[in-house]
């Protein structure tokens, strides 16, 4: 059971994390149409996509490096640590001037909420990396208990405008969490002060990051597009209850995303330091596949029971919905564990092209099943685009893993 415990201090740490807008759907649904929860949901998804752009695929190479490079991590991270906020704040600059033309406030609300984010993640990815993940847990708990404490505080000052009631929210528990990343890292930011910015290592950094960002927006894409298509092609009341379908099932792929903040570090130790990877890898990977279908079923039978004791009857229909939904990010999640051999051996440019590939399949696709068959069709198309997307990860990591053991064991 001790084995176990950072796993399940992982798994505690991103369910509360990722635990606030799912908590918040009774009241949410109470007092936002489904219109309203469509445009949220619209908001929600825009700030990971501008986060693929400002960060230009670098935070994924912060695990893999104080592993891989443990030697020349700080002056690494000091580098990329510059980088991106000056990038961040020119970003909040950008678009907050925007807002000011335009006279639209929500374009400052996700200048401001995306900047925070980046800093916030820059904090999780290092964290994990170092397999911290007490601290991990305390930092989500934070970021939670003011997310959801402050939506219903806000809520009745906002009674005519509740979307903004949610964003306050989500800004000020990212601002209330943000100090923390300088508290858990005192030593190391101390550490870095002596150390100088160097370019070499912005770009090593982009010679990782560049790749992904094409993997990076095509991921976003099969989880993101689809509500696109339903809102144009649909309407937004058709959005509103689909994307809490999604909602609701994109906890299997936090549930993944928990599981992989234990496995990937976990993953890179093996790679770095096992005399025999091959086999302690696969073995790794299949208590990760085991875990999350387990785990994932059970999730899927639970919702569809009390579903109609959490959601308001105007909503109702997303219940059919969602038990498909989930298989999605079931094979979304499953993914994860063959990404991680590829992010190790650097193999960035292979996930770029497949995920591309598989992109520009899924997108008409997508397009076509749903203005014929309705949200049946895009459920199918997100489906088989992420189980093609999978098999190939899966099948291409375990050759890379096999050449890299043969070669090794015949130097």
């Amino acid at each position: 059971m001790f084995k176990n415990k950072p796993i399940i201090i992982a798994l505690i740490a991103e369910a509360i994390n990722k635990g606030a807008p799912f908590l918040l759907i009774p009241i949410l649904t109470q007092v936002m149409s489904p219109e309203e929860y469509g445009i949220l949901s619209y908001l929600m998804i825009s700030v990971p996509f501008i986060i693929i752009f400002i960060s230009f695929g670098t935070l994924g190479s912060i695990p893999v490096f104080i592993h891989k490079y443990n030697n020349i991590f700080h002056s690494y991270f000091k580098s990329l640590l510059v980088f991106l906020f000056l990038v961040a704040f020119l970003m909040a600059l950008v678009l907050g001037g925007y807002s000011y033309l335009v006279k639209n406030e929500i374009f400052l609300y996700i200048s401001l909420i995306t900047a925070s984010t980046l800093i916030f993640q820059i904090d999780v990815f290092l964290l994990q990396a170092e397999r911290r993940f007490n601290l991990l847990l305390i930092k989500q708990i934070v970021f939670s208990s003011v997310s959801i404490a402050s939506t219903y505080f806000l809520l009745p000052f906002f009674s005519s405008a509740p979307l903004f009631a949610r964003l306050n929210a989500w800004l000020l528990a990212l601002l209330v969490s943000i100090p923390l990343f300088f508290v858990f890292h005192s030593k190391l930011l101390s550490s870095l002060k002596e150390i100088k910015f160097e370019t070499k290592y912005i770009k090593q950094a982009l010679i990782f990051g560049l790749p992904l960002i094409i993997h990076q927006i095509s991921a976003w894409l099969l989880t993101s597009a689809d509500r696109f298509f339903v809102g144009n092609l649909l309407g937004h009341e058709q959005l509103g209850i689909y994307s809490l379908a999604v909602q609701l099932a994109i906890a299997i792929n936090v549930y993944a995303v928990a599981l992989n903040r234990y496995f990937q570090p976990t993953t890179f130790k093996i790679l770095s330091d096992s005399s025999e990877p091959f086999k302690a890898v696969i073995k790794l990977s299949t208590k990760f596949f085991v875990l999350l279908v387990v785990g994932a079923l059970l999730f899927i039978a639970v919702i569809y029971i009390i579903f109609p004791y959490i959601v308001d009857d105007s909503f109702i229909d997303a219940r059919n919905l969602f038990p498909f939904i989930a298989i999605g990010f079931l094979f979304n999640g499953l993914y994860l564990a063959s990404a991680n051999i590829l992010y190790f051996y650097e193999k960035t440019y292979f996930l770029s092209k497949v995920t591309l590939a598989v992109v520009l399949i899924y997108l008409p696709l997508s397009y076509f099943l749903t203005s014929v068959f309705g949200i049946i069709g895009t459920i199918i198309a997100m489906c088989s685009s992420w189980f093609i997307l999978f098999v190939i990860s899966l099948l291409f990591s375990r050759k890379i893993l096999k050449d890299s053991f043969y070669n090794e064991s015949h130097i």
